[in-house]
């Protein structure tokens, strides 16, 4: 597969230093960790939503979060130090974005497109600019499947929500949901604490 060069989101070129063997199982971990419970918070939106396009697009993204959980634990070791059930697990940082998304209400879902979506999308190309090329072929084959698939998965509901008229009060940064930095990888500290990931 040719990857295009003016294409930043799957270029393998470093932009920092490449992550170690540890650094990259834990990122993963966590990276599972976050589209699990992606998975259960989309998935108990469809027994709330009444319109069919929103529930069955939240049925949808829900089943994508579970593959590509499923799809990046597949990239862990079976056992060891680095063993799936070691790191798996979303970052604290994490755990504030879900609570604060549970209580959007009528706008989860544009919120969730604008704001749990694109972070989650900078932890994956921050994991592919920091692989190491042929060491991580498999790892960054699966990173680029995963991030493609989630981006589809944000036009899809942003399109829902849009239809819908749920965007009245949809945030349009992360200020609103997230205040403190360090959610993703490589993402700067906006309180000047220590990235969380």
């Amino acid at each position: 597969m040719v990857v295009p060069a003016a294409d930043p989101t799957l270029s393998t070129a470093p932009v920092a230093a490449p992550l170690t063997i540890e650094q990259s199982m834990r990122h993963l971990g966590a990276l599972v960790g976050i589209e699990r419970t992606c998975f259960e918070i989309v998935g108990r939106w469809t027994l709330d939503i009444e319109a069919a396009d929103p529930r069955i697009a939240a049925s949808t993204v829900a089943r994508h979060h579970a593959w590509r959980a499923g799809q990046l634990r597949e990239r862990l070791p079976r056992e060891g130090p680095f063993a799936a059930d070691v790191v798996i697990g979303a970052p604290r940082a994490w755990l504030r974005v879900f609570d604060d998304l549970a209580r959007f209400g009528d706008v989860s879902l544009r919120a969730y497109a604008h704001v749990v979506v694109p972070r989650l999308a900078l932890g994956y190309r921050a994991h592919l600019r920091r692989s190491t090329g042929p060491a991580d072929h498999e790892v960054a084959r699966t990173l680029a499947a995963c991030l493609a698939d989630l981006q589809q998965d944000r036009l899809d509901v942003d399109a829902i929500a849009l239809e819908a008229g749920s965007d009245a009060a949809a945030p349009t940064d992360g200020r609103s949901l997230a205040t403190r930095g360090g959610l993703l990888i490589g993402e700067p500290p906006v309180d000047g604490r220590p990235a969380a990931f």
